[in-house]
């Protein structure tokens, strides 16, 4: 089970590289009105070269993992090649209970990725963080409106949003 999760980048965090609902390498997805609940690992995985994505209206409630984690990959981005995602909207969700399974879990976590805003999010119950910048890599977040609360439950190690950046040339 844990040998599928890897290190992203530099930041306190592993992640697995599956999910419920896999958007890879795709460009102008929308998500609404979707509910996720049990589902074991992480919900939805956003992956590598993604471009203009929505998850918007939505519940997730039980997550084993992570509820939604927007993740590039370092070693195949260079020079032209972008494989990590861009343009990606998280709103008006409502997230709980996520990392029933693993505690190191987020409600949203984002790792080697650019341009991503997380507005208007109810995250809580959580026992880590209810979002997770695991590093600076591309920037341009927007991190907006969201009502984070009862989380670090079971960890007791940081906040309500944690956040990384540890790479030298941050």
């Amino acid at each position: 089970f844990l040998d599928i999760y890897v290190t992203p980048s530099m930041g306190d965090w592993t992640v697995a590289r599956q999910a419920a609902l896999v958007h890879e390498s795709a460009t102008n997805i929308t998500v609404t009105r979707c509910s996720f609940r049990d589902t074991g690992g992480n919900s939805m995985l956003v992956a590598n070269a993604v471009r203009d994505v929505r998850v918007a209206h939505s519940l997730f409630n039980g997550s084993g993992d992570n509820a939604i984690v927007v993740l590039g990959d370092r070693a195949r981005t260079s020079g032209s090649a972008r494989t990590f995602p861009t343009r990606v909207v998280i709103e008006h969700k409502e997230i709980w209970r996520a990392g029933g399974f693993i505690k190191g879990a987020a409600g949203i976590a984002l790792s080697i990725c650019a341009n991503t805003t997380v507005s208007d999010n109810v995250i809580h119950q959580m026992p880590r963080a209810g979002i997770t910048i695991n590093d600076g890599f591309g920037g341009g977040h927007v991190i907006e409106h969201n009502h984070v609360y009862d989380c670090v439950l079971e960890t007791s190690d940081h906040g309500p949003i944690n956040a990384w950046g540890r790479e030298r040339y941050y």
